[in-house]
C-alpha cells in the first residue's frame, strides 16, 4: 500500500460488487470492514484472536483509520474515501498555475505552509494580548482534568428587536390571547389547505370534517414539538392517541407537506395583493407520487 500513484487504491477484493481490501498483516480488509473501522467499531477481519494485529483484539486499528482520513489511501468505488486525484479537473496538470491562481494559492508548499504559520502566530498573539488586558469577551484559559483548556462564556440574553415587541403588541390589541390551535384552524378554514394532504392507501373512508380535525391535531402536535401522546391526553376533541398516530403514518409526508405550504404561501401573496396591487410571485407544488399504496378503511 503505497502513498501516491496508482498502488495508493484498496485492491478489489471477493465478496461481490465493488467490495474492495487493503493488506493488513496480510488479511484482507473489505469496503464494509473499513467502514466499521472509521465508525470506531469492529475488529478487523481475519487473523488469530492472538494476534495482536488482526482479529479481535484490536477494534480501532488507528493507522488504518487516519490514513484514510488523511486520504493518504483511497477506496476503489467508494465516494467519501475515493481517490482525491478524481477530484481533480482533468487540464489540472496542463493548466496548473490558472487552477492555483483561481483558489489563490501558491504553487510552493513551504510559501503556503509558511503563510498559514504567520496567521497563527498572529491569531495567538491577538489572543494573549485580549488575555492581558481582559478584553477576550469571556473567553479565558481554564484548566479541566489537568490539562489546559480554552473556555468560551456563552452569550448573555440579547434584548428583543423593537419592531417584535410593536408586532406583538399590535397583535395583542387587535385579537388578545389567541391559541396556535385556534390561527392553525382559521388558516385552513381560509385557504384549505388540509384538502393537499392525500392519503398514501388506496382508498379512505374518513369523513372529511373528521379528517379535517385529526389533521389539524397532528399537525399542531408536530408543529409545536408537544408530541401526538400529549395532544392526545389533553383536549376535550375525543380522539384517542392510536387514530392520530394512524393519520400521521398516511397523510403527513414530505410531498404532502410541501403542496399544503405552498397553498398557505400563494394565499398570502394573494391576499398581499389584494391590498397592495402588486403581483407577487406563486410558489409551485412538487410532483406527487402516483405509487399506489396499502389499503385503508
Amino acid at each position: 500500500m503505497g502513498a501516491g500513484g496508482p498502488d495508493r487504491g484498496l485492491d478489489a477484493a471477493g465478496g461481490g460488487p465493488g467490495a474492495a481490501a487493503e493488506q493488513v498483516r496480510g488479511k484482507p480488509v473489505g469496503v464494509r470492514a473499513v467502514a466499521e473501522v472509521l465508525r470506531g467499531g469492529g475488529p478487523v477481519p481475519g487473523g488469530r484472536r492472538g494476534d495482536p494485529g488482526v482479529g479481535g483484539v484490536v477494534r480501532r486499528p488507528a493507522g488504518l483509520r487516519d490514513a484514510l482520513r488523511r486520504r493518504e489511501i483511497w477506496v476503489p468505488g467508494a465516494n467519501r474515501w475515493r481517490n482525491p486525484e478524481d477530484d481533480l479537473p482533468p487540464d489540472f496538470e496542463d493548466n496548473r498555475d490558472v487552477h492555483y491562481d483561481a483558489i489563490r494559492r501558491p504553487q510552493d508548499p513551504e510559501k503556503f505552509i509558511e503563510a498559514l504559520q504567520k496567521r497563527l502566530r498572529e491569531a495567538l498573539t491577538r489572543f494573549d494580548t485580549a488575555l492581558e488586558l481582559g478584553t477576550t469577551g469571556g473567553v479565558d484559559i481554564v484548566r479541566k482534568q489537568g490539562e489546559p483548556w480554552i473556555k468560551v462564556s456563552p452569550l448573555g440574553k440579547q434584548e428583543e428587536p423593537e419592531n417584535l415587541v410593536a408586532l406583538k403588541a399590535e397583535i395583542e390589541r387587535r385579537w388578545g390571547t389567541i391559541d396556535l390551535i385556534d390561527i392553525l384552524k382559521e388558516a385552513d378554514f381560509a385557504t384549505g389547505f388540509t384538502g393537499e394532504f392525500t392519503s398514501v392507501a388506496t382508498r379512505e373512508a374518513v369523513p372529511k370534517a373528521v379528517l379535517r380535525r385529526r389533521l389539524l391535531l397532528v399537525l399542531f402536535a408536530l408543529g409545536t414539538n408537544m408530541g401526538i401522546k400529549r395532544v392526545a391526553v389533553t383536549g376535550k376533541h375525543g380522539e384517542s392517541e392510536a387514530v392520530l398516530r394512524r393519520v400521521r403514518h398516511l397523510f403527513v409526508n414530505r410531498t404532502n407537506l410541501r403542496a399544503s405550504l405552498v397553498r398557505l404561501v400563494n394565499a398570502t401573496f394573494a391576499a398581499r395583493d389584494a391590498r397592495g396591487g402588486a403581483r407577487a410571485p406563486r410558489a409551485r407544488a412538487t410532483p406527487r407520487s402516483s405509487a399506489p399504496g396499502p389499503a385503508t378503511s
